[in-house]
């Protein structure tokens, strides 16, 4: 079995099979966004240069972060346990006419460790006081790649009038961690691939193990989300997983994809986009696509 395809080993890697079965990528037959002339400019300015690590105190916490650019404001946040130097150079790129700042929340990179739980809300409030933290001019661009599209959402339904838009990344929809009991077989203690994935869905499912100290009671919290008032983009990885042999991938497919148009459905003014040829990591292999969806995002 195939682990989801990172650019270097990291956090993300080691965490790889959660990731696999909480987010992984999907097909979806959406259409694709017109460019605009916002999306034009952000492809062909060079690059900003990327500002020194800063620290911050939010909260009680102390969270490292960065920032590029100058411009309208953009804020980063990454997939579970992924921390800044994942990004690549999206937020350089991205800073050639936005300010984009990005973020390690508490139990990664160098930001303080997590509180023994924490759920999704608790998550977004820090999100929302490292924007304060930063100077950023509201409303606030969103950027949320596979956690952090909950995250973002979360953040979103309990600030409209600070976002200005969502852009998110291959995010993990709505139902769909309450669908796993029904996509995953029981555990076969011959099968290797099954039982390491099941077990990794255990350990994320654990406050304790998992590096975030997520409530696994969060996804209630966050299926119950029926509105935000935000617009919102939602991009898709166009490969699929590799599972294990023992997973219907069909059938997980079918729920992920009724998942992101549910996601979808949240806002009036939303577009589910594919990402041809990338997988989870969208931006390593679609770099324009996630730039041009921010600077439309930005349009008026």
């Amino acid at each position: 079995m195939g682990k989801i395809r990172m650019s270097r080993p990291r956090a993300m890697q080691a965490a790889a099979w959660s990731l696999l079965i909480l987010l992984a990528a999907c097909t979806t037959t959406e259409r694709a966004p017109s460019p605009s002339p916002r999306a034009t400019a952000a492809r062909t300015s060079s690059p900003a240069t990327l500002e020194a690590e800063q620290g911050l105190v939010v909260n009680g916490h102390h969270f490292k972060a960065q920032c590029s650019g100058q411009g309208p404001a953009v804020m980063l946040v990454i997939g579970y346990g992924g921390t800044m130097a994942d990004w690549g150079e999206v937020p350089t790129r991205l800073g050639a006419t936005t300010r984009t700042c990005m973020y390690d929340r508490l139990g990664i990179g160098n930001s303080d460790s997590p509180p023994a739980v924490q759920t999704f809300e608790d998550i977004a409030d820090d999100l929302d006081g490292v924007i304060s933290a930063l100077r950023l001019p509201r409303p606030v661009v969103v950027v949320g790649h596979s956690l952090g599209g909950p995250i973002a959402v979360s953040w979103a339904a309990r600030h409209p009038r600070d976002a200005r838009a969502l852009v998110l990344l291959d995010p993990t929809p709505p139902g769909f961690q309450a669908a796993l009991p029904s996509l995953v077989p029981p555990p076969d203690p011959g099968d290797l691939e099954l039982t390491e994935m099941i077990e990794s869905d255990r350990r994320f499912d654990d406050p304790q193990s998992n590096l975030e100290s997520l409530d696994p009671k969060s996804w209630t919290a966050y299926d119950r989300i029926n509105r935000i008032d935000v617009p919102l983009w939602v991009l898709v990885a166009g490969q699929s997983p590799q599972l294990p042999r023992a997973v219907d991938a069909a059938q997980f497919d079918a729920a992920w994809k009724a998942g992101e148009r549910r996601l979808a459905g949240l806002s009036s003014n939303s577009h589910l986009i594919t990402a041809a040829g990338a997988d989870h990591i969208i931006w390593e292999r679609r770099p324009e696509l996630v730039l041009s969806s921010v600077a439309e995002a930005l349009t008026p």
